[in-house]
């Protein structure tokens, strides 16, 4: 019952998610729901909670250990959801939780196009710091070095 979908693929959970419902997220991932149900459009509970801003959400989500990068059937992650609509604080949760911030969307965009075509200056900068960060973490380190560490991609 936890995990029934409905027409779409909704489970309770990406209903909850969708609507911002961290109360009944708590209780739905500790009744064990699948926290990486995909609907018929390819959606996941951290890509609606991302794309709505619900930030509390996105962070039980997160530590559910959801799928940071799992993109919808249009190529779209959780990242560039939450940057299309200007979703600042749920931006940082998901770059925090090791967004990859490079990945293309079915139609060639990143999240740093996202956030330029849509004029979120801020969301841009900040993901043009981290990209700068994490390019600075990989230089001078052997491709061996970085896999062990995690870092590699």
């Amino acid at each position: 019952m936890v995990d029934s979908i409905d027409e779409v693929g909704w489970t309770p959970l990406s209903l909850a998610a969708m609507n911002g419902h961290s109360e009944v997220v708590n209780v739905l991932l500790a009744a064990q729901a699948t926290v990486d149900s995909i609907d018929v459009f390819g959606w996941t509970p951290l890509n609606r909670a991302a794309m709505w801003g619900h930030s509390e959400v996105v962070k039980l989500l997160l530590a559910a250990n959801a799928k940071v990068d799992r993109g919808s059937e249009s190529g779209l992650t959780p990242l560039m959801s939450a940057v299309q609509y200007g979703h600042l604080e749920a931006v940082k949760l998901l770059l925090d939780a090791n967004a990859e911030i490079n990945i293309k969307d079915n139609n060639g965009e990143t999240a740093i196009t996202l956030a330029t075509k849509n004029h979120f200056l801020e969301i841009k900068g900040l993901l043009e710091q981290e990209a700068s960060r994490r390019n600075s973490i990989h230089e001078g380190r052997s491709i061996s070095e970085q896999y062990v560490s995690g870092s590699f991609r």
